[in-house]
């Protein structure tokens, strides 16, 4: 359940209900907003019965209609769109069918898809919104298909609209949590108008290309996937001119090793590209974004790749710890008594002669 927080602002529409206390009861009541932040309420799904049966004395209305669609007193900002009287309201970044307003003793319940604002006196506000909610299912929200594109070459450069699938990624069970700082700072950047890069390395299965499929369904950007063999292509003039076509793109290079080893040890102009487009002039025409995955030492990557105000994200992915390895592992129905530290390969295509149930699912190539 989200956080209880009380509230100074969200009166659109609130007046109402705070005069009709004030005439009713005679009393100045209090007020308390509790807002979800990711989640939305499902008020399709109330069943309105069980509402009166929890609220026999009560007044109980749902209202549908455009007059109604300004207001909600819990979502900050609504989309203002033209209906017809009778079509239903737009919040929450969708059409829903209802705000449900319970008019009890001594407390006033107001019920959008975004949260419950109550003006009452003489009760625990928090109880009385718990009353509630557990008459009101939270949205369930279908993972979509993440579009991204993937370069070709055949005379020319040019893309292939592609499909990634959704992924129901648990952050918290697949990574250690040293990644939870690093995955904000991620978001972060790739909302800036900034150019630059961000390097995830590690062993093989480690979690990265799903941490990469995470990020692409879950905060859509215009990604580019440059596959490993046109990696070498981005020394090309007409490669430049390609990317010129796709500025504010976020480019992904896996197992890129080659073009980022240090210019001691390699040949091609691809790398002093990078360079140049992550935090040179070129940045400020191109503004792209590079996400780059390899499995080498960091030694062995050029150090100004990994020089401040051009690598904002710098991430080594480890197995995971014995605790957390121990709690996926009994998630999975595999028992082992004190598993050592491994990797997301391991735990999701483990076997043994002990064990009766393996997991056909992938993760972490």
């Amino acid at each position: 359940m989200n956080e209880f927080k009380w509230a100074d602002g969200f009166d659109n529409g609130s007046i109402r209900d705070q005069l009709i206390f004030l005439k009713k009861f005679n009393i100045n009541p209090n007020k308390f907003v509790y807002q979800l932040e990711d989640d939305s309420l499902d008020l399709n799904a109330v069943n309105i019965e069980d509402l009166k049966q929890e609220f026999p004395n009560a007044t109980i209305v749902t209202q549908s209609s455009k007059s109604h669609r300004s207001t909600s007193c819990v979502q900050d900002e609504l989309e203002e769109i033209e209906v017809d009287e009778e079509e239903d309201i737009f919040m929450a970044g969708e059409w829903q069918s209802a705000i449900i307003r319970i008019y009890d003793n001594e407390i006033i319940y107001y019920i959008d898809p975004d949260g419950v604002l109550i003006w009452y006196h003489n009760q625990d506000p928090e109880e009385a919104v718990k009353r509630v909610l557990k008459f009101i299912p939270l949205k369930t929200i279908k993972p979509k298909e993440a579009e991204i594109k993937l370069v070709a070459y055949n005379q020319e450069y040019y893309t292939i609209d592609s499909k990634i699938q959704p992924t129901n990624l648990n952050i918290d069970e697949n990574y250690n949590d040293d990644i939870k700082p690093v995955l904000e700072d991620i978001k972060k950047f790739l909302n800036e108008r900034k150019s630059g890069l961000i390097l995830l390395r590690g062993v093989i299965g480690t979690g990265k290309t799903n941490l990469i499929r995470h990020l692409v369904t879950t905060f859509p950007k215009n990604y580019i996937l440059v596959t490993n063999a046109l990696a070498s292509h981005l020394a090309s003039p007409e490669f430049i001119s390609f990317m010129l076509d796709h500025r504010n793109s976020v480019f992904i290079l896996e197992d890129c090793e080659q073009i980022l080893m240090s210019r001691e040890q390699t040949v091609g102009g691809a790398i002093a590209n990078i360079l140049n487009m992550s935090d040179g002039l070129m940045s400020d025409i191109f503004n792209v974004k590079f996400i780059c995955t390899f499995n080498a030492d960091i030694n062995k990557i050029d150090e100004a790749i990994l020089r401040k105000g051009r690598c904002f994200a710098n991430y080594e992915f480890k197995p995971l710890c014995r605790e957390k390895t121990k709690a996926l592992l009994e998630k999975l129905n595999i028992h082992k008594d004190d598993p050592q530290p491994m990797t997301l390969a391991e735990i999701y295509n483990y076997s043994d002669e002990d064990c009766t149930q393996q997991s056909t699912k992938k993760i972490g190539f």
